[in-house]
């Protein structure tokens, strides 16, 4: 473990370490063509999907994140990841029981609500 067990050298150091946490999300492909591939999603074009597409939300376990798929105009496949309340409250958890800080990468990307867990 990086940060080692409680009481040595490397557990004293955690105060000098953030964990980054993203406020955005990712839109990915699932087409077989050369287009295929993802790009970061930002609240305003995740809530826009939302509204279009009315999909069912789904937990995935491995990265412990909310996501859910949807069709585009084109009839493309797509799975977008986008971080919730739980996905957020699970990492600051990981971050408190380490005794590390945090740091959000692209803080205005996110939904507002985000910061009720801060």
């Amino acid at each position: 473990l990086l940060l080692g067990t409680s009481g040595n050298r490397a557990q004293s150091l955690a105060p000098k370490i953030l964990l980054g946490i993203n406020f955005y999300g990712n839109d990915f492909s699932l087409s077989r063509d050369a287009d295929a591939g993802g790009g970061a999603i930002i609240g305003r074009d995740y809530l826009a999907l939302l509204e279009k597409h009315w999909p069912e939300l789904q937990w995935d376990k491995n990265s412990g994140e909310h996501f859910f798929f949807y069709t585009d105009d084109k009839d493309i496949r797509h799975v977008v990841f986008y971080p919730s309340l739980k996905s957020i409250s699970l990492r600051l958890e990981e971050a408190r029981s380490w005794g590390c800080g945090i740091s959000i990468w692209e803080i205005g990307q996110g939904l507002d609500y985000f910061f009720d867990l801060l």
